[in-house]
């Protein structure tokens, strides 16, 4: 199989993939956060980087099998304003209003994490770029894995018109003890996740729940204010790329026998997500990186449960393993 994966992270599509026993022939991926190609270089035995998904062709890349892509989620999550996607406080609804903003000169400020959603666009300009291609080739349109978080029916309508299609909705806690809701976009067949209903002290024995500190506004002194929660579900709360502060302790926390309050390893956030423990682990990358690159990543069981689906479609329809 030939994957291209769009805002790749640390090769999420490739560990899902190789976990499902696909052989990766060539693996394409745009990324350019530093840390993250580090940790994939690394990692990948045949990684290729091509840089920015704003410079990356569709017709350099139309003999691909699938294009797998996780754009930046911050104009969606609740953790964000929720503004869904804009350029310059422009809301952006279609591909050809993104490129002709784009050719009017309207630019981005990924310095502050403000547009980054619209980048979706870039996306479906890749995939259609490919399509067309392919179209005059004789051959199929190619098969596509858009992840993103849960957000407003206005925008999640947006994105289903764009693809065609609507999210399958999966919350990792399924497949692995980390409390996850995301939204995956895919144009083949699937079958539903079966629930293990898994619990944390399968992965760490002496762990009872996830628990930690979000933020209130103090409705006296309109400040943030800590407040505890611990989780009933015996599962961790969501993987996020925020760090700890002085004021405001995070999420990323444990409960066990004893009644202590743990904070979770970088190696134990690892296995929340399904990677091997020390993935991340590379030299010159920093733990805040690290954590960082983990909490943007993919649940790799749920992954490998799409990478299942796209292989039966492969062996039985084709009459190939890929």
């Amino acid at each position: 199989m030939k994957i291209l994966s769009l805002f790749d992270g640390i090769g999420c599509s490739h560990m899902a993939a190789t976990a499902g026993e696909i052989n990766i022939e060539e693996y394409y991926a745009s990324e350019i956060d530093p840390a993250a190609i580090k940790i994939a270089s690394e990692r990948i035995p045949n990684y290729t980087n091509i840089g920015d998904v704003r410079k990356v062709k569709g017709k350099d890349y139309y003999f691909v099998d699938i294009i797998t892509a996780g754009s930046p989620c911050q104009g969606f999550s609740v953790s964000g304003k929720r503004k869904g996607m804009i350029m310059k406080d422009i809301m952006v609804t279609n591909l050809e209003q993104y490129l002709d903003l784009i050719n009017k000169g309207y630019s981005f400020d990924l310095s502050k994490g403000k547009n980054q959603s619209v980048l979706f666009w870039e996306f479906i300009r890749i995939k259609n770029e490919i399509d067309e291609i392919r179209y005059y080739m004789g051959l199929p349109p190619v098969h596509f894995l858009l992840e993103n978080v849960k957000m407003k029916p206005f925008w999640e309508g947006i994105i289903n018109d764009a693809l065609g299609v609507t999210p399958i909705k999966i919350n990792s806690s399924k497949l692995i003890p980390q409390n996850r809701m995301r939204w995956y976009w895919v144009n083949f067949e699937t079958t539903p996740v079966y629930d293990i209903n898994p619990t944390l002290d399968r992965i760490i024995p002496d762990a009872v729940t996830g628990c930690g500190w979000s933020g209130r506004k103090d409705k006296i002194t309109n400040k943030y204010v800590p407040i505890k929660s611990i989780r009933k579900d015996k599962i961790a709360n969501c993987i996020t790329t925020w760090s700890p502060s002085k004021t405001m302790p995070g999420r990323q926390y444990y409960i066990n026998t004893n009644g202590d309050v743990i904070p979770f390893t970088t190696e134990d956030l690892e296995t929340l997500q399904g990677y091997p423990k020390g993935y991340t682990k590379v030299d010159g990358v920093s733990d805040v990186d690290r954590r960082k690159a983990i909490g943007n990543g993919w649940t790799i069981p749920v992954i490998k449960h799409f990478f299942d689906c796209l292989s039966v479609y492969y062996i039985f329809y084709l009459g190939v393993k890929p």
